[in-house]
């Protein structure tokens, strides 16, 4: 084992736990994306100020990318990261070669 090994499955732990909140996060924001587009949820936020300001911006023209919900691309994104992370652990011969690729996807679409 080299010293290294301890920090890098510390670090992998914290991937796995940040794709899973980035993952819970996205699909909570899509429902609520899908609930206000529906009508069965109003957009009124604990931010809203009338018709003055709004930070709610599941209503806002800039909450989708050609039809697709910007909630549902981070769904897809952040569940690929925790499949990748739980596929491929540290003791995986190919965990280098994956490490690299989801750095440079997230790197890419940050």
């Amino acid at each position: 084992m080299t010293p290294l090994a301890p920090q890098i499955r510390k670090l992998h732990l914290i991937q796995i736990v940040a794709a899973c909140l980035g993952t819970a996060l996205s699909i909570y924001l899509l429902v609520h994306h899908t609930r206000v587009n529906l009508g069965i949820q109003d957009s009124s936020s604990f931010c809203s100020f009338g018709g003055l300001a709004d930070c709610d911006v599941n209503v806002s023209k800039y909450s989708e990318v050609a039809g697709v919900p910007l909630a549902a691309i981070g769904a897809i994104y952040f569940f690929v990261l925790l499949i990748l992370g739980l596929l491929v652990p540290p003791k995986n011969p190919n965990f280098q070669i994956v490490g690299r690729f989801l750095a440079w996807l997230s790197s890419w679409l940050c």
